[in-house]
């Protein structure tokens, strides 16, 4: 086996365990999971000609990684998940200009094969979005609850 082959065979599992599995529980990914997504700072930093619009997409070789939005409740059952982007789906709360947001999707299909390259298998992500504050206990992060020490 070449060492090309070998690199191939490792990225591919990179790929699997990137876009399969919860990066907090380690859990599988399945149809009606609602997730956040998120990347490696080393990826999206020196690709600055990369579109933020892109992100999440397709945004070239970058691979974003996912967490369940409700690890214990995957699928958000009794959340009401509304299809609503002027409302949190977590607190239910409105949200206002100032409010620190994430993105919410739903899984349609966990191992959706791209039509263009077999061998590139990724999530199918619903057609909404919804948002939930990234505090719900402080929207706007307005609060300085950090433990950065400043000098």
């Amino acid at each position: 086996m070449s060492e090309t082959t070998s690199l191939s065979h490792i990225d591919d599992n990179l790929v699997i365990a990137l876009t399969h599995s919860c990066i907090k529980c380690s859990e599988g990914i399945d149809r009606d999971h609602y997730l956040l997504v998120g990347y490696k700072h080393v990826d999206i930093t020196p690709s600055l000609l990369i579109s933020q619009a892109d992100l999440g997409l397709s945004s070239n070789s970058t691979r974003p990684t996912w967490t369940h939005v409700d690890c214990f409740l995957p699928d958000l059952k009794g959340w009401n998940v509304n299809p609503d982007i002027q409302t949190c789906i977590r607190c239910k709360s409105k949200l206002s200009p100032k409010d620190i947001v994430q993105p919410v999707f739903r899984v349609n299909n966990p191992r959706a094969i791209n039509k263009f390259d077999p061998t590139d298998v990724g999530i199918e992500l619903g057609e909404r979005i919804y948002f939930v504050h990234a505090g719900c206990d402080n929207p706007s992060m307005d609060q300085d609850t950090s433990n950065i020490l400043r000098g």
